[in-house]
């Protein structure tokens, strides 16, 4: 994922995770598509990249009619296993539980999509750079192709200093406060131009590094964000510290990346035949 960054612990990340719903929930005031930035290569020397313990390795599998996508060595929150039911234990933080069907074979998780695209959320402490896709074909005639774009978000801080929990007498009224506040906060959204993955070898690409900060200094120069440092703590059981670091619109602002679109495009006898898109919500996008 973010390689800029530290992950939280889960316990963090599970109250963070409300927060971002609330995020997701704003309509769209400006999408536009921003210039491209080209992504960076995985480098030639992949020591220092921290990979998931032999013991814990998960495979992913989205299965497609004409053929399967497998994340190696990749794990999801719809497919983090329950050790008591052996059923996913969060399938709920999917946008919509009803996309998927679900099949848990020898701890090599597989999952049917019903539609052509997916939204689904990347498991904690799991990095997307470096992750080996594979793709496995029915007809090995066929030839694929596969890119990724990168949302990004400019988002208005809450200030809890002015408006704390306590200040009203049920948290009831703050959410419903709050909800109000993030209708109207002001935002920036874009989706960044699809880079192309290179295939290592036939049916097989590596995901690239994506360095955050190469895509926030972008977006600050396109949109003359001013700096600035505004560091407020959300309450709770976690006193969450969140920083502003940019003024967009006069209103103390923060930038991330949210999403990853992965669009897979199978071609045959030189003809498009289908495109399927995987959306991959990062856990550590607030």
């Amino acid at each position: 994922m973010i390689s800029k960054q530290l992950k939280v612990v889960f316990a963090i990340m599970i109250t963070a995770l409300f927060s971002c719903n609330r995020a997701n929930k704003i309509d769209n005031k400006s999408i536009v598509n921003t210039d491209t930035v080209e992504l960076i290569s995985p480098p030639s020397d992949t020591s220092s990249i921290q990979e998931t313990p032999k013991e814990e390795i998960i495979n992913t599998t989205f299965s497609y009619d004409g053929f399967d996508v497998v994340f190696h060595n990749y794990s999801f929150q719809e497919t983090r296993k329950n050790e008591s039911s052996g059923e996913p234990e969060y399938p709920g933080f999917a946008e919509d539980t009803t996309q998927i069907r679900f099949v848990n074979i020898d701890d090599h998780f597989f999952l049917y999509p019903k539609y052509d695209t997916l939204t689904i959320v990347e498991d904690v402490f799991y990095d997307l750079a470096n992750k080996l896709i594979q793709i496995v074909p029915k007809n090995k005639a066929d030839v694929f192709k596969l890119s990724i774009s990168l949302k990004q978000n400019v988002d208005e801080q809450f200030d809890y200093t002015k408006y704390p929990p306590t200040k009203f007498k049920k948290i009831a009224q703050f959410d419903k406060f709050f909800e109000n506040w993030r209708a109207n906060a002001i935002r920036w959204e874009g989706w960044t131009n699809f880079e192309n993955i290179q295939d290592s070898s036939k049916y097989y690409f590596r995901m690239p590094l994506i360095r955050e900060e190469n895509y926030e200094k972008h977006i600050k120069a396109k949109l003359n964000l001013r700096d600035t440092l505004v560091t407020v703590i959300e309450p709770g059981d976690y006193d969450l510290e969140l920083t502003a670091k940019f003024v967009y619109k006069n209103k103390p602002s923060y930038y991330n990346l949210t999403y990853a679109l992965l669009k897979i495009e199978r071609f045959s006898d030189n003809k498009l035949k289908a495109t399927k898109f995987i959306q991959i919500w990062f856990t550590e996008g607030c």
